[in-house]
């Protein structure tokens, strides 16, 4: 995420000439944090400036608008997880779901802000765009890159799309994180351990079919 250099607020409000980075690096983040408390209809210019410490005028003279200020602040969002290639799918699968896994996990606000952005989706898809093309449209195309590879190698099946598998691999951690909580009856909570029993069952679908005699 965002981190801005840390400054007392009365070191933000003395008079003079601000650190416009500084300030504005403040800015970005507090715009994420009022995001993910508030949603976008719920947030205020006035309450990014109270909390970035600047007045709302200092906001204005960055942005014409707080779809503008969204928009930006949705672009300098970013997250610790690595694509791996190791040359074996399955197991570059297990370790990139298991950080993406930990990531959210370990990081409440993160969850809230891609709540936020998700329930945009219908209302403002230009915001809900942004997130996506921050968060997750790099990581996509290396993934199918990945997948790509592995068919050529003869780990994947080359009928299958690639978007495809993506979608059955990355589908219970999305339903997990949105619906889970709320599940009448769930035999075992999500966890790490249930990662590779979820990738072995999305391989068992997607491998290359052994003959039978």
């Amino acid at each position: 995420m965002i981190i801005p250099d840390s400054e007392p607020e009365s070191a933000q409000r003395r008079p003079g000439r601000p650190r416009s980075a500084q300030a504005h690096m403040a800015i970005l983040q507090a715009t994420l944090e009022e995001l993910a408390e508030e949603g976008y209809q719920g947030m205020t210019i006035e309450g990014v400036a109270a909390r970035a410490g600047v007045s709302k005028a200092t906001i204005y003279r960055r942005w014409s608008s707080k779809e503008e200020l969204v928009m930006e602040a949705a672009h300098r969002i970013y997250t610790d997880v690595p694509v791996i290639n190791t040359g074996h799918l399955r197991r570059d699968f297990i370790a990139i779901y298991t950080l993406a896994y930990r990531a959210i996990q370990q990081n409440p606000f993160l969850q809230r802000l891609l709540f936020r952005a998700l329930g945009e989706v219908h209302i403002n898809p230009e915001i809900y765009r942004a997130f996506v093309e921050r968060l997750f449209a790099p990581r996509l195309q290396q993934f199918i890159e990945l997948i790509r590879q592995a068919q050529e190698r003869g780990e994947v099946r080359s009928d299958l799309d690639p978007w495809l598998i993506i979608d059955m691999v990355a589908g219970p951690l999305f339903y997990h994180l949105m619906l889970g909580p709320l599940a009448p009856s769930q035999p075992q909570p999500f966890n790490e351990a249930i990662i590779e029993r979820l990738i072995d069952t999305v391989f068992e679908g997607i491998a290359p079919q052994t003959a039978t005699s």
